[in-house]
């Protein structure tokens, strides 16, 4: 069974729900209108005006953030209105347990302590507003404000659309954790194999995937972006695999024709990588991190941003560790010298902006930690 995410899919889902609740506050908006419930009909416009937000939500692939303001929005709208409008009890305290769902689904997504710390925090704050309005509606009692028929199946719509977004997430998160996992558990399996095959750049992987996450972080991304970065990195010499071992561990200068063996690690990483279907952009780094923006690399001979973001991210970290650390052909350079290849790289080799990053990365590394055996970045 594929429990792989179709992002198209999900946004298309994710449009439609917002869709449906544009439709639906237009709807009751007429209708608190035309029977002078004034503050239901106000909140409505609040509503209407969410819902045309969520759509940027979805757009820039927010998914949680989306998640979690749509249920805070129907906490809000259903708490109001059993003071304005009045609820069946039963009906309430379905409304309860649903909400418990939906934000249970939040807390079970994700890996990240901050999130699902959230998630129950909001889930109990949906529960207490509940309850907060319930006990409200008794000891103040309202008659219905509309038809009882109106508010009978307002409350079946909106029982339905509850259910309806608690299991599309719930569903939608878990499939996404399993990806995640899923990728993970390849990426580590390829970056050991990595590893395993040149003796003299243990670890150059993982330090590669650190400094690129960090000058994405320096270079403003999003969290998502550089976690992909991370990822991509950490994979991007598995083309290397293909490569004779006497060739990777040779000591001293390589041949022409060796050197032609050590190029094709890019098209041999493209191609093991782009099998990976539920996150093809793996391929992109392993392909084109040693293109450069003058248009003198390989392998496609790609020029300025022509060249992918993560790919001219990944290069200049690449040089950096490749520079900073012992291979079998020389020893790792000063940290001095590492500074001025960069530098005069920039424009040509590496691409200004994040080459500049890597050069306030070594200005504040005056212990020359950032390096094989060093430590982490900072």
């Amino acid at each position: 069974m594929n429990r792989t995410i179709d992002l198209k899919k999900a946004k298309l889902l994710g449009y439609g729900l917002s869709c449906c609740f544009l439709l639906i506050h237009v709807v009751m908006f007429l209708l608190f209108f035309s029977y002078k419930v004034t503050p239901m009909a106000y909140f409505n416009i609040f509503s209407i005006a969410f819902y045309l937000f969520s759509l940027l939500l979805i757009k820039q692939e927010r998914v949680w953030l989306y998640s979690v303001l749509i249920h805070l929005e129907v906490v809000a709208h259903m708490s109001l209105a059993v003071c304005f409008v009045g609820v069946d009890g039963g009906f309430h305290v379905t409304l309860i347990g649903m909400s418990a769902l939906a934000f249970y689904a939040e807390y079970v997504s994700v890996n990240l302590k901050s999130r699902r710390v959230s998630g129950l925090a909001l889930s109990g704050l949906s529960m207490v507003a509940y309850l907060g309005c319930y006990i409200f509606s008794q000891l103040h009692p309202t008659g219905y404000a509309l038809p009882h028929s109106v508010c009978f199946w307002l409350q079946i719509a909106w029982g339905v659309i509850v259910f309806g977004i608690s299991c599309f997430f719930l569903q939608l998160f878990m499939t996404n954790t399993l990806r995640s996992e899923r990728t993970i558990d390849v990426v580590q399996a390829l970056t050991e194999a990595i590893d395993a095959k040149d003796t003299y750049t243990n670890g150059h992987s993982g330090r590669v995937a650190k400094y690129s996450r960090e000058i994405a972080k320096r270079a403003g991304m999003s969290e998502k972006a550089q976690n992909e970065i991370y990822i991509m990195a950490l994979v991007h010499d598995v083309g290397k695999i293909g490569v004779p071992d006497a060739v990777i561990n040779k000591r001293g200068s390589l041949t022409e024709e060796e050197f032609g063996e050590i190029k094709m690690h890019t098209v041999t990483g493209e191609r093991i990588l782009e099998k990976i279907e539920y996150m093809p952009e793996l391929a992109v780094g392993a392909h084109l991190h040693h293109e450069r923006i003058d248009g003198s690399g390989y392998p496609e001979g790609l020029t300025g941003e022509h060249i992918p973001a993560a790919a001219r991210i990944i290069a200049v970290a690449d040089a950096y560790d490749a520079m900073s650390s012992n291979r079998s052909y020389r020893e790792a350079m000063p940290q001095s010298r590492v500074r001025e290849e960069i530098e005069h790289g920039l424009g040509t080799q590496f691409d200004p902006k994040y080459g500049k990053i890597m050069l306030e990365m070594i200005d504040e590394d005056t212990e020359y930690r950032l390096r094989e055996g060093g430590g982490r970045p900072a």
